[in-house]
């Protein structure tokens, strides 16, 4: 996996920077890749950082989109307390 892409960094016109847009598609689309791959843990947190990239550009479908695998992920590998936290964490005004 090439952390390029999925880690926070510089964009805007640097040659070979991805901008954050396209970061956000990479990390969700790779987090489906290594789901189907069976590499649940990898998925999930390419799924959380791509929901993290999609809210920060205030793409709320696709931020909803990439949280929900997160969460389907996380759910399905019998971590339901991270899932828990990851909605808490979402939600406005937590409490």
């Amino acid at each position: 996996m090439s952390n390029f892409y999925c880690h926070p960094g510089r964009a805007g016109g640097t040659p070979g920077v991805a901008s954050p847009e396209d970061r956000a598609w990479y990390c969700h689309l790779l987090s489906r890749l290594r789901a189907e791959q069976g590499k649940s843990d990898e998925a999930a947190a390419l799924a959380g950082r791509a929901a993290g990239l999609f809210t920060g550009l205030g793409a709320v479908p696709e931020a909803a989109a990439a949280l929900v695998d997160e969460l389907r992920l996380l759910l399905a590998a019998w971590n339901p307390e991270l899932a828990l936290e990851q909605i808490f964490a979402t939600l406005p005004g937590r409490v």
